[in-house]
């Protein structure tokens, strides 16, 4: 009897080269994988081992193929990951809900996740769930979209509202069916912005073997490890201080659980922190990651194996 395999990976940005350059090591064959930010990006292709295709879109890409050319606001961010000030007044002064529009991205996922990615997805019985947060709706929720569920060109716009972080890129307005098919109109960004992953989305489903991939580094205490410089680095640091420290209890707590369900469950955490800002996507940079993502994908100081709970009798 097969068992059922799944992967969950979490946002991160340009340092999703690094996750899929771990996935491509692990090759491993899922059944259902559920992706936030840009592990909604990287989940179609990583379930169809399409990993030449994958690696191309994670070391090709630079910041055009992501955020739309704006003349009036230069580039978003300076080499070093911090935010210009220029686009910030700008955005004030023109009244917009966000830094940057992010019709690129959109447009960077249709190169590389075609129509047949999508066929043969439905083909092998694969399942992709992509995370989005609903800013309209109060009090705000994430929802997730499967690839079962939707059209082909809805489950691409599903995947670039996952992708588009707070503040800084697109509030995209879509409308979408609750469970009881009301039909309801949304603005959706980060699903990352509360879900650190959609680990909710496994629970009581028969998984026996789950992977994560998380693109961020152990949780380490430390007292001044914070800098707080430009606007963009306050966003982050409120939006860590609001969601992390709750969500890394929860999420050892709801592995426990998925380990009760009989589930192994084996975590792939990043080394250390990448880049000062993961949302500078540098080709150079984002290869190497890439590279050392697979070296690394099976070192012991980056993994961390959570076994079934023995069962009582």
């Amino acid at each position: 009897m097969n068992t059922k395999k799944a992967a969950l990976i979490s946002g991160g940005g340009s340092w999703g080269a690094f996750g899929g350059g771990t996935l491509a090591r692990i090759n491993g064959d899922y059944d259902t994988i559920v992706g936030i930010s840009t592990g909604s990006l990287i989940a179609p292709l990583a379930a169809l081992k399409e990993w030449e295709i994958l690696k191309e879109g994670y070391t090709s890409v630079n910041n055009d193929d992501v955020f739309d050319k704006c003349w009036y606001k230069g580039k978003p961010l300076t080499k070093r990951g911090k935010l210009r000030k220029l686009p910030i007044i700008m955005t004030l002064l023109m009244g917009q809900k966000s830094i940057y529009t992010s019709n690129a991205l959109r447009n960077t996922i249709d190169r590389f996740f075609t129509k047949e990615h999508y066929e043969e997805l439905k083909n092998q019985n694969k399942e992709i769930l992509v995370g989005t947060q609903n800013y309209l709706e109060t009090p705000s929720k994430i929802h997730y979209f499967s690839s079962i569920d939707e059209e082909y060109e809805d489950f691409k716009d599903w995947m670039w509202c996952s992708a588009n972080f707070p503040y800084f890129t697109s509030l995209v307005k879509k409308s979408w069916n609750n469970s009881t098919g009301s039909f309801h109109v949304g603005n959706w960004s980060d699903g990352g912005l509360t879900a650190l992953i959609g680990i909710d989305q496994l629970m009581m489903k028969g998984y026996k073997d789950i992977d994560i991939i998380l693109h961020r580094s152990k949780p380490i205490v430390t007292y001044e490890g914070n800098r707080i410089d430009n606007l963009m680095e306050n966003v982050t640091t409120s939006i860590n201080a609001m969601r992390y420290d709750i969500e890394f209890d929860y999420f050892y707590e709801r592995i426990k659980k998925l380990n009760k369900y009989g589930a192994k469950v084996t975590v792939y955490w990043l080394p250390r922190k990448l880049s000062a800002n993961c949302m500078v996507f540098n080709q150079e940079e984002m290869s190497e990651w890439w590279e050392e993502g697979y070296d690394t994908a099976f070192d012991a100081n980056r993994i961390e194996v959570f076994n079934p709970a023995s069962k009582k009798f």
